[in-house]
């Protein structure tokens, strides 16, 4: 899933999910792989039908969206908050040209107690390895 998905809906439905299995089934979190995506911001009040590549240019929604170090935090923190789970199993980033990569690999790293493994489906990963020089 993705935070932008349906505006985060899909997040939490998947957290509707993973509370019944466990409640009603007692299938734990450990039985599933949770991955989700984080960059573009979620909409609110009117802004709901602009895409997110609009969203990020509007003066309200500055650093709510991106790979910046505080913004992959928020991110990560809402869509934990959404999927009602204390870890991500695979958090996955698509590129964002305007933050410097070694920072959103800082970030990243910074996140390993709430996210288990990173991916990326944008940049190539030599330019993630490159980061680590």
């Amino acid at each position: 899933t993705a935070n932008i998905y349906s505006n985060g809906e899909s997040e939490k439905i998947l957290g509707k999910f993973l509370k019944t299995a466990r409640l009603i089934y007692n299938i734990l979190q450990h039985n599933f792989v949770i991955v989700t995506k984080a960059r573009f911001i979620l909409a609110h009040n009117d802004l709901s039908v602009m895409s997110g590549w609009q969203l990020m240019n509007k003066l309200e929604c500055v650093n709510q969206g991106g790979l910046s170090h505080g913004t992959l935090f928020s991110q990560v923190k809402g869509s934990l908050e959404r999927l009602g789970t204390t870890y991500i199993d695979v958090l996955v980033i698509s590129g964002d040209q305007n933050i410097p990569v070694p920072e959103t690999m800082k970030a990243l790293h910074d996140l390993v107690h709430k996210v288990r493994y990173r991916g990326t489906s944008v940049p190539p990963t030599s330019t993630c390895g490159s980061s680590r020089k």
